[in-house]
């Protein structure tokens, strides 16, 4: 079950990669824009979390792409607690 989870979140990674490069191309619209932030929280929420006995067995590779598939979110998280603290010290409120 984790290999299949790894597997469809790799692929849900792929596919908002190939959605990104249409936009970068110049196909720029809103519908890409959604669809790879959707299917970067897709491969997100698909990849498999570690427990405490698991942190030590596993692959590199599995920690490779982990750190891969993770980044993208963990990148917009940063922004938007960026943007919160920039806001914060003008009075206006953004909560996510």
């Amino acid at each position: 079950m984790i290999i299949f989870r790894q597997c469809l979140a790799a692929i849900f990674f792929l596919f908002a990669c190939f959605t990104v490069i249409f936009v970068i191309r110049g196909d720029l619209a809103l519908g890409h824009l959604v669809s790879a932030y959707a299917f970067f929280l897709l491969a997100y929420a698909a990849w498999p979390r570690k427990s405490r006995e698991q942190l030590e067995s596993d692959s590199k590779v599995g920690d490779i792409l982990e750190i891969i598939i993770e980044f993208p979110i963990e990148l917009i998280v940063y922004v938007f607690r960026l943007l919160r603290a920039i806001f914060s010290k003008s009075n206006i409120d953004l909560d996510i």
